[in-house]
């Protein structure tokens, strides 16, 4: 279920317990706390020359200021006769609620009064209009023609000077030497070995004492190849370049002249249509201020007599019950109240009137604010 107290101790409890309350006279007094924050006072208490009731402990105390009423009874008793007014009945009656003004014939005098209404023109304004004042020449489009506007540039090349160079016309054909090759010249012949044959023999080498396994078994006792050898001329040759002849083609050349350029810039034109114009007579114009009219009805008058008013101040009145009053004596007991206020305060000290008793016993109030708010 949700945390309905909000850390509240009393929240499943009938009365978290009995407290005590210091009296001023140093004494002590029975309070109750309930599961619902609500502190019972069990005793009738007189307040001292403060006021002081009582001051309730920790747990028993508001966060805010507490206000609940009891009955008091002051020690001082006596009666005393006055005199009051007693209403008996209502008669009516006017009143001002204010004042305003009429007015009061003191005379007569000539006015006009409208009997009819005709329509003129009244100036509302002024406007700036145009004046012709001569005429100028000035031309105007007949026809139009195709012509080249420039919508760019770009760069070309223009001849400044000229200079000789080379220009090939051919080739010529002559015998010549076109290359070479590497070939070996024979230098004579030194004499050589040549294998002409082979012949098998078993001469195995003798065995020694005291032989290793190792040396054993390297030991061989088989047959052996031996080459035959015979003489021979053997050639001695050397590296040698060697022209080769042939047709030998060169390219032949004339002088001509050669312009020598640089870069100028070129406008870039287009077709666009432009008119043709011919002179005619305009009108030189002026400007002039000229008045701006509007209809208005004007009244047509006649002369009559008209009162001459002066203002006078008259009073608003409206009615109103006016009560009948007697005077009638009341025998009043001094110093007894029948109910007043009794204050409890965050510190825990109960007030109410200095001296009086005050009526607590059973008298309850809440300090819900000090676990809610």
């Amino acid at each position: 279920m949700p945390d309905a107290d909000l850390g509240n101790p009393n929240f499943f409890k009938t009365f978290l317990g009995r407290f005590e309350a210091v009296l001023p006279d140093g004494g002590k007094t029975p309070v109750m706390l309930t599961a619902m924050n609500e502190v019972c006072l069990m005793q009738d208490l007189t307040a001292d020359s403060e006021g002081l009731l009582m001051t309730l402990p920790e747990q028993c105390r508001p966060k805010n200021p507490v206000r609940f009423a009891c009955v008091v009874e002051k020690s001082a008793s006596g009666s005393a006769v006055v005199t009051v007014s007693r209403q008996v009945g209502t008669v009516k009656g006017s009143v001002q609620d204010g004042h305003d003004f009429a007015a009061k014939r003191s005379g007569w005098a000539k006015a006009s009064l409208q009997t009819d209404t005709v329509t003129a023109s009244r100036q509302v304004g002024t406007a700036t209009a145009s004046k012709q004042t001569d005429t100028a020449k000035a031309s105007r489009q007949t026809d139009t023609a195709i012509a080249s506007r420039q919508s760019g540039i770009v760069k070309a090349s223009r001849k400044t000077s000229a200079k000789n160079a080379s220009r090939y016309v051919g080739t010529a054909e002559t015998d010549g030497i076109v290359g070479s090759v590497d070939v070996l010249e024979l230098k004579g012949a030194v004499k050589g070995a040549s294998k002409t044959g082979s012949v098998r023999i078993n001469a195995p080498g003798k065995a020694s004492t005291g032989m290793t396994a190792a040396q054993y078994d390297g030991y061989s006792t088989s047959d052996a190849e031996v080459p035959l050898l015979g003489s021979v001329d053997i050639p001695v040759v050397s590296a040698a370049s060697k022209d080769v002849s042939g047709i030998v083609r060169t390219p032949v050349f004339e002088d001509v002249e050669v312009p020598v350029l640089s870069d100028v810039p070129v406008p870039v034109l287009e077709n666009v249509e432009v008119p043709v114009l011919s002179d005619v007579d305009v009108p030189v114009l002026a400007d002039v201020s000229v008045p701006v009219l509007e209809d208005v009805d004007v009244p047509v008058m006649t002369e009559v007599n008209v009162p001459l008013l002066s203002s006078i101040e008259v009073p608003i009145l409206r009615d109103v019950d006016i009560p009948v009053m007697e005077n009638v004596s009341l025998d009043l007991e001094v110093g007894s109240t029948p109910e007043t206020v009794v204050t409890v305060n965050p510190d825990g000290n109960v007030t109410g009137i200095p001296g009086a008793m005050h009526r607590l016993n059973g008298r309850a109030f809440y300090v819900v604010d000090r676990y809610y708010l």
